[in-house]
């Protein structure tokens, strides 16, 4: 019996056989729509099948399905409203991104993970406004001592998280 090169002996695929380089999902649409009409000749989503066909790792693939094609997804800006259920649940369950995900219906839990991280307005425990003497004092120390470990720096900062404090610090240095 011939062994077929894409599978290895713990029959997982081998990374070494995809492209160098991985190219973006075309614009146009081709890829994703021989994604959809894979996932529908397949009867499921059945990862491994379908990336021997586009070419892709299978997590690549589930990641795009579950991004971008998987519907109920909603895409684009956050309104006001999800983004107060959002704080809640996040105060509530703090990082169980599941329980969280089963509170706001339509995001993905990469979405939500993201919002998480990026948006002060989630984290309450975060000053949202300008930057006081202090702050940039204890910010610069940090940068000193930590580098660009931001969020060692954001904790020796302890009221701005990481996201904040790398872009003060990128502000200042513009103006020095």
């Amino acid at each position: 019996m011939r062994k077929n090169p894409m599978i290895n002996k713990v029959n997982r695929i081998k990374r070494l056989n995809w492209p160098e380089t991985y190219k973006h999902w075309d614009q146009r649409g081709v890829e994703t729509c021989s994604l959809d009409r894979r996932i529908a000749y397949n009867h499921g989503k059945k990862w491994a099948n379908i990336s021997r066909i586009l070419q892709r790792p299978p997590s690549v693939i589930r990641r795009h399905y579950e991004e971008f094609l998987a519907p109920g997804i909603k895409r684009g800006r956050w309104t006001g409203e999800e983004i107060n259920e959002l704080a809640k649940a996040f105060q509530n369950h703090g990082e169980n991104w599941e329980q969280i995900q089963l509170l706001i219906p339509g995001r993905s839990l990469r979405q939500i993970k993201v919002h998480c991280r990026y948006s002060p307005k989630v984290q309450n425990y975060y000053n949202k406004g300008k930057w006081n003497s202090v702050e940039i004092k204890n910010l610069k120390e940090a940068f000193g001592k930590y580098g660009k470990n931001w969020v060692n720096v954001s904790e020796a900062v302890d009221t701005r998280n990481f996201y904040q404090c790398r872009e003060k610090m990128q502000s200042i240095k513009c103006f020095e």
